[in-house]
């Protein structure tokens, strides 16, 4: 797979998800060279289920302490899910 590096420019990460009964989701945030921020890989993240236009993903590290102009990337992993789109 292919990932694009991001520039944070403010805010977290929202996620426009749908599971469906047995499915899940999660997201883990990445440094630029692509290795998980510690407290914010899959892992880290708490499995979401359901239906949310706005979900933000739970890590053990909190809040992502992300300023501006930081590069990263983000990583999704889902199973019988649909991710129309994620915003910041």
């Amino acid at each position: 797979w292919k990932s694009r590096v991001l520039e944070y420019g403010g805010g977290l990460p929202q996620f426009n998800i749908a599971t469906s009964a047995g499915g899940a989701f999660q997201a883990a945030l990445l440094s630029e060279d692509g290795k998980e921020l510690p407290g914010f890989g899959f892992d880290d993240c708490a499995l979401f289920f359901g239906d949310k236009i706005d979900y933000t993903p739970e890590w053990r590290g909190g809040v992502p302490a992300l300023k501006k102009p930081d590069r990263f990337r983000i990583a999704c992993r889902f199973s019988e899910a649909d991710l129309f789109s994620f915003s910041f």
